[in-house]
C-alpha cells in the first residue's frame, strides 16, 4: 500500500514538473492504474465496482484528452472541435457539469482511501493540465467554461440537499469545489483554494475512519467554506483575486449564492455528528461555539 501510494505520488510530480504532453499524459493515466492497485488489497465487489466505473470514465476521458491535447499542444494547430473535446475531457476527469454523472455513484460506493485518492490526488494533474490551457489566453474558453463552473457550483448544491448519507454528501461537495477549481483557475488563485480544500477534505476523511463525530462535524463546516476555517480563506482568496483581474462580478456572484444555498446540507451533517456524539453535551456546547464564532464573522462581513 505504501508502495502504490509512493508511486501515485512520483506519478504526479514528474507531471508537473515536466513540459512534454505526453509524459503529462502517462503520469496520468499511470497514476489512474495505481487507484485500480490500492483497490485491490479490499476484496469487497461494492467498493470494486465503483473503481471499475471510475476506470472505464477516466480512461474513456484520458483517450479523448491525449488526442484532442496533441492537436492543441504539440501540433500548435487547434481546431474548434479539438479544443471542445479538449474542454469536454477535462470536465469528464474532474466530474464537472454537464460531466458529472459518475461521480455520485463512484464515490457512494468507494471507501475512504479510494475517496482521498479520487477527490483529491486524481484532481491534481487534470487542473494542472487546464491551468496551462488557460494561461494560453482564449477567453471565449474561459467565459464559457465559467458557465459549467457556475452551473456546477449550483448543482453540487442541488444534489446534496437529499442526501441521506456521507459518501453520497461528499460527492455533491465534489462537484460543486470543482466548480471553485474552474473559477479560481481563471482567477490565477487555484494553488492557494486547491490546498485549503485538500487539507479540509483529507482531515475529514481521516476523522470518518477513526469515527470521531465532533472533529468530523467541524471539517464538515470547513469543507463547507464558514469561517474562519481554510476553504472559506480560499474563496475569500478566489474573490480577492477575481476583483483584482477585473472579471465580471456577476460569476463569483451567482457562484457566492450557490454557495450559501449548499451550506444548508454542510450544516445538516455537522448537526447530524454533533448530536450523535457520545458526549452530548459536550458536542451542544462546541456546536454553539462554533456558531457564535462564525456569526461573528458573518456580521464582520
Amino acid at each position: 500500500m505504501l508502495m502504490n501510494f509512493l508511486l501515485l505520488f512520483s506519478s504526479i510530480s514528474i507531471g508537473l514538473t515536466n513540459s512534454n504532453w505526453l509524459v503529462v499524459m502517462l503520469m496520468v493515466e499511470f497514476g489512474l492504474f495505481m487507484v485500480v492497485f490500492m483497490s485491490s488489497n479490499y476484496l469487497s465487489l461494492y467498493s470494486m465496482r465503483s473503481v471499475f466505473k471510475y476506470f472505464f470514465v477516466q480512461s474513456v476521458s484520458g483517450l479523448v484528452l491525449l488526442v484532442s491535447g496533441i492537436s492543441v499542444f504539440m501540433l500548435n494547430s487547434p481546431s474548434v472541435c479539438s479544443e471542445i473535446f479538449l474542454l469536454s475531457a477535462i470536465l469528464l476527469k474532474l466530474g464537472i457539469f454537464p460531466m458529472y454523472f459518475w461521480v455520485l455513484p463512484v464515490y457512494s460506493e468507494s471507501n475512504y482511501m479510494i475517496l482521498g485518492v479520487v477527490g483529491f490526488m486524481a484532481k491534481i494533474l487534470p487542473l494542472y493540465i487546464y491551468n496551462f490551457y488557460v494561461s494560453l489566453g482564449p477567453s471565449k474558453v474561459m467565459q464559457i467554461m465559467s458557465f459549467f463552473a457556475v452551473s456546477s457550483i449550483a448543482m453540487g448544491a442541488w444534489l446534496g440537499l437529499p442526501a441521506k448519507n456521507y459518501r453520497t454528501f461528499l460527492g455533491a461537495s465534489s462537484v460543486a469545489h470543482s466548480g471553485w477549481f474552474i473559477l479560481a483557475s481563471h482567477s490565477s488563485s487555484i494553488l492557494f483554494y486547491f490546498w485549503c480544500y485538500g487539507l479540509s477534505f483529507l482531515l475529514l476523511l481521516m476523522m470518518m475512519q477513526m469515527d470521531h463525530k465532533i472533529m468530523m462535524a467541524l471539517n464538515t463546516l470547513a469543507l463547507g467554506g464558514l469561517p474562519p476555517f481554510s476553504v472559506f480563506l480560499g474563496k475569500l482568496w478566489v474573490i480577492y483575486s477575481w476583483v483584482e483581474n477585473s472579471m465580471p462580478l456577476v460569476v463569483i456572484m451567482m457562484a457566492l449564492l450557490f454557495s450559501v444555498v449548499s451550506l444548508f446540507y454542510y450544516l445538516k451533517f455537522s448537526f447530524q455528528m454533533m448530536f450523535s456524539s457520545s458526549n452530548s453535551t459536550f458536542g451542544f456546547i462546541s456546536f454553539s461555539l462554533v456558531l457564535n464564532f462564525t456569526s461573528v464573522f458573518f456580521f464582520w462581513m
